[in-house]
């Protein structure tokens, strides 16, 4: 194309395009996911979508243009209740790969649980599980914790040192607009979150989402996160994850207890943020179900005996597995502080899809 005839035009390159000289033109927004731009070639052809992560721009106005699309389609960050960390952590996460951190996965380091409730199980037992799960988690310096609903962005005002399945019933019905409180069937596909903030301990903030798919008044399925966090990001105040393996297991066991989950794992931000998962299954039935694989992975027996007589694959070297609860736990042998996204798309590769 003649130089010419780009210089106020904004025209972009693929950065990792093997023809150099291949131009494309903005064709418009694909309304999919922040940061994906629709693209055509310049004369005509098939259009496609890329990150902006991806392209570069052919002369000042372009690339001035593509500065200024990730700006305005920057993802909205954590309110100010979250520590400075997470909010740059989520930043940069966006402006290096071009698409949001994933919420499940943002905290310093992320726990999540997932149960499939096959449409057999009431959502009134489920809310005492909540409870139950929320209640029970502590640190050493703060004991018991005053958890505050979040809601549009920010920390409601109210705080609950104890919560029993009334509140997480109304919680529902109050922070979800779809859901009236004589109708839990409402509730498909609804969440609520949970901060609370942590005093003189390795972590600052420790967040609670709890996610949920009804059928009628029974639950399909159910998922928890647990995000903690740290004003000194990697460092925990100077000490390693490894200062706080003990209580991280202990909050694991917790959060597979109370939620009878199918999946979970514990991982930190820097491999839960980029690590592939994989779909296990509970029954023929039902849909599969993601798996994020972590320091310690947990599998009920129900997926386990998904896999067969023989149970799960041969893991790859650096993992061990034994039993736990109902099912099996996968650990990383190295430690916390050495699990990386390499380590995390191992165990991811090691099971077949489903």
């Amino acid at each position: 194309m003649d130089e010419s005839g780009m210089k106020d035009r904004i025209l972009l390159r693929l950065r990792k395009e093997v023809d150099v000289d291949t131009v494309y033109e903005v064709a418009g927004n694909p309304h999919s996911q922040n940061g994906l731009i629709s693209l055509v070639p310049v004369g005509g052809g098939q259009g496609f979508s890329a990150r902006f992560t991806e392209l570069s721009g052919v002369n000042d106005v372009s690339k001035g243009w593509l500065m200024g699309y990730a700006s305005g389609n920057e993802p909205e960050l954590p309110p100010d209740d979250f520590p400075e960390s997470r909010v740059d952590r989520e930043r940069a996460f966006y402006y290096r790969n071009g698409y949001p951190l994933p919420p499940r996965r943002s905290g310093l380091v992320c726990v999540n649980a997932t149960f499939d409730g096959l449409g057999e199980i009431g959502v009134e037992r489920m809310f005492d599980a909540y409870s139950s799960l929320i209640n029970g988690i502590s640190t050493p310096s703060s004991g018991n914790l005053e958890w505050q609903p979040l809601f549009n962005g920010g920390a409601l005002r109210e705080s609950y040192s104890m919560i029993d399945h009334r509140d997480i019933r109304c919680l529902f019905t109050r922070l979800n607009v779809d859901v009236r409180s004589d109708n839990l069937s409402a509730i498909d596909d609804s969440s609520i979150r949970f901060l609370a903030h942590v005093y003189e301990w390795y972590f600052d903030t420790i967040e609670i989402e709890i996610s949920l798919e009804t059928r009628g008044d029974f639950l399909y399925r159910s998922h928890v996160s647990v995000n903690v966090d740290s004003e000194y990001d990697n460092s925990l105040r100077g000490a390693g994850l490894e200062a706080v393996r003990g209580w991280l297991r202990s909050l694991f066991l917790a959060v597979i207890n109370s939620t009878h989950a199918d999946c979970a794992s514990v991982s930190p931000a820097r491999a839960s943020g980029l690590s592939e998962g994989f779909l296990v299954s509970v029954s023929d039935e039902s849909d599969p179900i993601i798996a994020y694989p972590g320091w310690l992975t947990y599998l009920s027996d129900r997926v386990v005996e998904s896999y067969g007589e023989d149970g799960i694959p041969p893991l790859p070297s650096g993992f061990s597995n034994s039993r736990l609860l109902d099912g099996v736990i996968i650990e990383f042998t190295s430690g916390l502080d050495r699990f990386s996204e390499h380590d995390a798309n191992l165990i991811s590769g090691a099971f077949p899809e489903r």
